[in-house]
């Protein structure tokens, strides 16, 4: 699809240059301020340029015996003219409508022909609607008044027509006072509207006001929101990242103080019974008072925390002069407000989050549900560093008793005895009792520990001559490797050995059992038993002896 571009019409730029013109022929005087009086200055010099224009072209066509009264309108027009482009812009109405109000007295002056009433009705009406357009009603007035009275005063030429004369007066009286009726009208038309758009400006100036009030408000509602949300993710981000409940429990406490600004904020953990609540974190001077006495609460009995933690929710003392669970407690003096959120796992209490204002009722309804999400995270955190340490407790158990065992273990197996191979001199031979590997005189020595779940269980010796280089890292970590294989290896061989024995000794024991089974005559069965006995590895004496308690104690 393409655009074109037309080129613009020629009217803008000529209704342009209208314009200007028409600015400079007819705009008021820059000293006039008020819109009204602009509005009228304007109206007074573009009527005085048109009738000023009729004239000039009934004083150019030079016709007729209206030419020098023409002539005259022309020449007081022009004085007219030059009076509206300044500020008296009034005088030069006036003097208008006087010129164009003379021109029917001139003309019976001048002809005295007796006809007056057709003059009079063409230029006085004329002048007199041009006169309501111009000037004020006042002015009206006293225009009105001057007409009537030259009128009147024409009964001195013509008494004859006096009459007629009063009858022109009294229609030119009229004709002004209607247009005066008018121009009242109009004015308190235009000043009801005027009230109306008055206070229409006023309402909407306070619908704005208020929109805009609404507005900042509601602004400043959401970047508070805004910023609890942040601070919330930061602290239970911090929560998460420490694995330490100490330290987890008293930055918690130190990032809701810091990054919510208030007062004091403490972390209260349940103790195993369930019934007591003690402080294991707080962030003011006065909660550190109160964490050196051991401070404490009883579930359901004491205070607002005390609350919160035996109904599992929140509870909010916005103002605690007001409030009958409140605490007082004298280590914070400067509370005015509280709130206490539960620590929830799996709908139990572990503990009570704290939080105490030096303002009355801070806390919104988002303020609690930000706050109560922030509580769910340090909860689910603190259960996170408590399984956390519980299982390294139990694995921390769990290696030193596999560490108890293996060395049990080798213990029995070996006794006091040493048992190894050295190799020397291209042969190998059985390492004695009374080896120790400290003994050798070789200079470039290295001992590795063969080790198992935490125990030493061996040693490997290596050495090299004197004039050889001395081991080096990449040599050790290899023998290192070396001994980590070897100490699997034994250990198989001993739990396979192990299990051996094991093995042959139940073999042996169901051997037993079954030729003892077999013997139904007491004597038989003992002397049997004594003989199966004996053949049990080093074994040098056995006996059977079958003797009651009570004939033992007799004996």
């Amino acid at each position: 699809m393409t655009l074109t571009t037309q080129p613009s019409s020629p009217a803008t730029p000529r209704a342009t240059i209208w314009q200007k013109f028409a600015d400079l022929l007819i705009a008021p005087h820059r000293s006039i301020t008020d819109v009204g009086r602009q509005k009228r200055a304007r109206l007074t010099a573009g009527l005085i340029v048109v009738i000023a224009l009729a004239a000039t072209a009934g004083a150019l066509a030079g016709q007729g015996a209206n030419l020098p009264y023409l002539l005259v309108l022309l020449a007081m027009s022009l004085v007219a003219y030059l009076f509206s482009r300044t500020k008296f812009f009034e005088f030069g109405s006036f003097i208008f409508l006087l010129a164009l109000s003379a021109i029917p007295f001139i003309t019976i002056l001048i002809n005295a022909d007796g006809i007056l009433a057709p003059r009079i009705y063409i230029w006085i009406p004329l002048a007199l609607v041009i006169a309501s357009a111009l000037i004020n009603r006042w002015a009206l007035f006293l225009f009105t008044g001057l007409v009537c009275g030259a009128i009147v005063a024409l009964n001195l030429l013509y008494p004859e027509q006096g009459n007629m004369i009063g009858q022109v007066s009294g229609t030119i009286a009229t004709l002004g006072l209607l247009l005066i009726y008018l121009e009242n009208f109009r004015l308190g038309a235009e000043k009801i509207r005027l009230e109306e758009i008055r206070r229409a400006n006023r309402e909407l100036s306070q619908i704005s006001q208020f929109l805009e009030e609404r507005v900042s408000e509601r602004t400043a509602q959401l970047d508070r929101k805004s910023s609890q949300l942040e601070a919330a993710v930061l602290v239970a981000r911090s929560a998460a990242e420490n694995t330490n409940i100490k330290v987890l429990l008293n930055n918690v406490a130190e990032q809701i103080s810091s990054r919510f600004g208030f007062y004091h904020t403490g972390i209260f953990l349940s103790d195993a019974s369930r019934k007591k609540v003690y402080l294991a974190a707080a962030s003011s001077e006065g909660g550190q008072r109160m964490l050196e006495r051991g401070h404490s609460l009883d579930i359901g009995r004491q205070g607002v925390v005390g609350y919160a933690a035996y109904e599992k929710r929140a509870r909010v003392a916005q103002d605690i002069e007001h409030e009958n669970l409140y605490l007082s407690n004298v280590d914070l003096p400067a509370t005015r407000s509280e709130v206490a959120l539960p620590l929830l796992i799996n709908n139990q209490v572990i503990g009570v989050l704290d939080i105490q204002s030096s303002e009355q009722s801070p806390f919104t309804t988002d303020d609690l549900f930000i706050l109560q999400a922030m509580a769910d995270q340090v909860a689910l955190a603190l259960q996170n560093a408590r399984l956390l340490e519980e299982s390294q407790a139990a694995l921390a158990q769990l290696q030193v008793i596999t560490s108890k065992t293996v060395q049990d273990a080798w213990h029995g197996y070996l006794g006091n005895r040493v048992k190894g191979y050295v190799y020397s001199a291209g042969d190998v031979a059985a390492l004695d009792e009374s080896y120790n590997p400290g003994n050798e005189t070789e200079k470039r020595k290295m001992q590795i520990k063969i080790g198992l779940r935490g125990q030493t269980i061996g040693t490997i010796s290596l050495a090299r001559a004197s004039n050889e280089t001395d081991w080096t890292e990449k040599e050790q970590e290899f023998t290192e490797k070396i001994a980590s294989q070897i100490a699997l290896a034994i250990e198989n061989a001993r739990l396979l050995e192990d299990s051996q024995n094991r093995a042959s000794r139940e073999q042996t024991l169901n051997e037993l059992t079954t030729r003892l089974s077999r013997s139904l005559d007491l004597e038989n069965l003992l002397q049997n038993a004594v003989l199966e006995l004996h053949k049990l590895p080093q074994v040098t004496d056995a006996s059977v002896v079958i003797a009651p308690q009570e004939i033992r104690k007799q004996g």
